[in-house]
Order: C-alpha cells, then sequence, then structure tokens
C-alpha cells in the first residue's frame, strides 16, 4: 500500500508540473500511469480529478486576470452534459476486459499526442495573432471534451483542438483551461462519490499523500513557468505520451 502511495504521489506530483506549464496533460499522464502500477481505473480517475481541480484552482488564482467567465461557463455546461455518457462508458470499461482498457488508454493518449503536436508545430502562418478560435466547433468540441473526462479523465485534447482554430495568446489560453477544469470537475466528482462510495474510499489514502505533493509541484512550476523552456518540456511529454501510447496499443494487440 505504501509503495502505491509514493509511487502516485509522484506520477501525480510530475503530471501537475507539466499541466501547470502546458496547461493540460495531468490526466493523460497520471492516468495509464496509475492503473498500470495497480490502482484501478475509477479510483485513477478521481484522483487525478481532484489533484486536477485543486491544481487548477491555484492556476486560476494566478492568472485571473486573463479569465473569461462567459466562455468558461459555456464550457461547463456542454461538459456536464458530455461527462453523463462519459462515465457510463467509465463504468463499461472499468468492467471489461483488460484489453478493452489497454485500448481505450491508447486512443485516448493518441488524442493527446496529435493535440501536443499540433500545439508545438500546427500553428498556420495565416491565422492572425490573437485571432479568436472557431465559435461554430466550440459546442462540438466541450461536448467531446466532457465525454473524455468522464470515461478516462482526459479531457483535455478536444478543447486544445479548438483552441488551435484561433491563435490566442498562451496566458490566456492556459486561464480558460484552468478555469473550465476548476467550473466542471467538482460535478464529475460528486458523481462518482454518489454513484460508487467505494471508489472515492480506496483513492482517499492516496490523495492525503498525493494532493499536498501535487499542490507544492503545481505552485513551484506556476512561478517558474514565464522562465522555463516549455518548447523542450512540450518535446519531453510529446515523447512520453508517444511510448505510452504504443505500449497501450502493444500489449492490446498482444492480449
Amino acid at each position: 500500500m505504501w509503495a502505491e502511495i509514493i509511487l502516485s504521489s509522484i506520477i501525480l506530483s510530475v503530471a501537475s508540473a507539466i499541466q501547470s506549464v502546458v496547461g493540460f496533460g495531468l490526466a493523460l499522464f497520471s492516468v495509464p500511469l496509475l492503473v498500470l502500477i495497480g490502482v484501478p481505473l475509477l479510483p485513477a480517475i478521481f484522483l487525478v480529478m481532484s489533484v486536477s481541480c485543486a491544481s487548477a484552482l491555484l492556476g486560476v488564482g494566478r492568472l485571473r486576470g486573463d479569465l473569461q467567465p462567459k466562455l468558461a461557463i459555456q464550457a461547463t455546461m456542454a461538459r456536464v452534459v458530455g461527462i453523463l455518457p462519459g462515465y457510463l462508458a467509465a463504468l463499461y470499461t472499468a468492467n471489461s476486459s483488460p484489453a478493452n482498457l489497454k485500448a481505450a488508454m491508447g486512443f485516448a493518449i493518441g488524442l493527446g499526442v496529435i493535440a501536443q503536436s499540433r500545439k508545438m508545430f500546427g500553428d498556420a502562418p495565416d491565422v492572425p495573432e490573437g485571432q479568436e478560435p472557431n465559435m461554430k466547433m466550440a459546442p462540438y468540441a466541450f461536448l467531446s471534451s466532457g465525454f473524455l473526462a468522464g470515461w478516462l479523465g482526459m479531457g483535455g485534447p478536444p478543447v486544445i483542438f479548438w483552441l488551435l482554430s484561433g491563435r490566442q495568446d498562451a496566458k490566456k489560453t492556459r486561464a480558460f483551461l484552468y478555469s473550465i477544469y476548476v467550473l466542471t470537475i467538482p460535478f464529475q466528482l460528486a458523481l462518482m462519490a454518489y454513484h460508487c462510495p467505494q471508489t472515492m474510499w480506496r483513492a482517499l489514502p492516496i490523495l492525503l499523500f498525493a494532493l499536498p505533493a501535487s499542490l507544492a509541484s503545481t505552485s513551484y512550476f506556476l512561478r517558474l513557468g514565464d522562465r522555463l523552456e516549455v518548447a523542450k518540456l512540450q518535446k519531453l511529454s510529446l515523447g512520453l505520451l508517444t511510448l505510452l501510447s504504443a505500449k497501450a496499443f502493444l500489449d492490446w494487440f498482444a492480449v
């Protein structure tokens, strides 16, 4: 048990540091690794969502001048709707075969790899600086983000794809991502705790140790964010996500 707590705390602290700088990725990194060390899927999602919400709250406080409240509320409403069928998919996946779980992980991480690649290399030269994302696509992005968050805790990629249809300031983008995490995740945690209380109790011992460590990591890297070489961190995270996705699919084919 102590080994699981220590490893989980390390995983969540590192993932929190990455999200503090990049704006997303906490669940993409930590859910597969938590499952890999033996944490069941639903408790792993509960852990990640709890840490993500608390870490995002620190980010919102630091970037409060760049918030977009109206847009964040619109995104939250759509994500909440998407979370409901996503949670049903999570219940099915958690009780299905290991092959199905690995395939689901590989799919979600693969989306993360594409999103991260586009974030690094995909800015179109004909998109002017400061242009807002395509609002016609926003409902689809937010609904699918909610579904993926409810299913595997990995709701970032669809929103990243949508944000890349424009060219917003990086701080504004991170503030928006943090705000929708803070507004949406409490609903998901309440849903999971109400429907499946054992999920919360399974995650709680780990959370008691992992949450303070993750918040310390978030606080430290939020302060350093403007001085870090984000491009190098993005390349490192992209490489790790690619390996995780490849491993999930290889394991699936090997079953």
